[in-house]
């Protein structure tokens, strides 16, 4: 677990957001995940702005 006992996002949930987010909304996807909103908007934003955006929406090892 991370900060405030937040647990982290796991691999399997970066893929996820990565692939669905834009297709399902982030309130889709952080239903799906059973997530609040705010934590897929800041994933999403982290991730694009340090390049790992499309490499997780491409991995294809969990979905």
């Amino acid at each position: 677990m991370g900060k405030l006992g937040v647990k982290k996002l796991s691999e399997e949930e970066l893929e996820y957001i990565c692939k669905y987010v834009d297709n399902d909304g982030t309130r889709g996807v952080a239903d799906a995940l059973d997530r609040c909103i705010d934590t897929i908007l800041k994933a999403k934003k982290r991730l694009i702005k340090n390049g790992l955006f499309e490499y997780y929406k491409t991995l294809n090892k969990h979905w």
